[in-house]
């Protein structure tokens, strides 16, 4: 398991075969930004409140499970063919 901290510079994350986590707030998780899982079940971790959309992200691939803390922070899924990730 490894832990990941986007910037608000482009990231270009590619996680282990093993869970891994990845840390984001809204000033960091930008268009640029390449996330792979790469494996196992990962998390995106998303904090500080603020309005995340996947959808704008360059590459969001093989993360499982995304998180957002409790500050009325807003989630906009990524579109995947006739539906939803």
């Amino acid at each position: 398991m490894s832990n990941f901290t986007l910037t608000s510079a482009v990231d270009n994350v590619g996680g282990t075969k093993n869970a891994d986590t990845i840390f984001g707030t809204a000033g960091t998780l930008n268009s640029k930004d390449r996330i792979d899982g790469n494996g196992d079940t990962d998390t995106l971790a998303l904090s500080g409140g603020g309005s995340f959309d996947l959808n704008l992200l360059a590459s969001f691939t093989q993360v499982e499970v995304v998180t957002l803390d409790d500050m009325g922070s807003t989630l906009r899924l990524r579109n995947v063919g006739n539906g939803m990730i």
